[in-house]
């Protein structure tokens, strides 16, 4: 009983809608995006880890096994419509930066994937109504 209270106290970033703040490149660099473009980003992650991305044309899914902090998300899919640039440059981005993170750190409303360095790869607030 004890495990699953503490195990439901760091599952906050479960069952909530993510807006995507921003996307880092090389050298913790932020990619550079529209407002537009970032507020059509979307992120979400379900109770039992799945999670599903979308900047507005194609559906990027997967699943996150998080322990203590670390986080392995397997295998990445997504739907393979044609997208315009610059939806289809974020869609990579974000794509790679799920692909890549190895640690994340998260709370009520923040939620940051890290490369096994520690350095930022994609920066997430919780949605707002």
């Amino acid at each position: 009983s004890t495990r699953k209270e503490s195990s439901a106290a760091s599952d906050v970033y479960k069952r909530q809608d993510w807006d995507l703040l921003e996307i880092y490149g090389a050298g913790s660099v932020p990619l550079v995006f529209s407002d537009e473009l970032l507020a059509r980003a979307e992120f979400s992650v379900d109770v039992e880890g799945n999670f599903n991305a979308s900047v507005g044309c194609n559906s990027i899914f997967g699943h996150l096994e998080e322990d203590a902090g670390t986080v392995e998300t397997g295998e990445i899919m997504a739907t393979l419509m044609a997208c315009s640039e610059p939806v289809q440059g974020m869609e990579r981005a974000l794509t790679r930066s799920l692909s890549e993170a190895a640690l994340f750190a998260h709370g009520r409303d923040r939620l940051v994937f890290l490369s096994v360095d520690g350095e930022p790869l994609v920066r997430f607030s919780a949605e707002t109504e």
